[in-house]
């Protein structure tokens, strides 16, 4: 049986690709999280929006990093399981 050479530079640029967009989202979703929450919901509940909506909104606003968090693990474990890698490197 042939032995399978696993390139780990793919899964170098997978796992750089997933730590780099974390920490992005992450540094965004830290500095907008407090104007979110107490300065947009409240202004658009002074203008007249509905509670609803509005409950809506902050209810995804809180579940974002946990469904961004999944997707990210999915799109490493999905990227790590291919043998041979697109690096753009040639």
């Amino acid at each position: 049986m042939k032995d399978i050479i696993t390139n780990n530079k793919g899964n170098f640029f997978v796992w750089f690709t997933v730590l780099a967009a974390l920490l992005i989202v992450s540094v965004v979703y830290i500095v907008f999280d407090d104007i979110f929450q107490n300065e947009l919901l409240t202004l658009a509940t002074d203008l007249g929006v509905s509670t609803t909506i509005t409950d809506t909104l902050r209810m995804a606003w809180l579940a974002f990093p946990v469904i961004f968090l999944i997707g990210l693990m999915f799109y490493a474990w999905a990227r790590g399981q291919k043998s041979e890698f697109d690096t753009g490197i040639y």
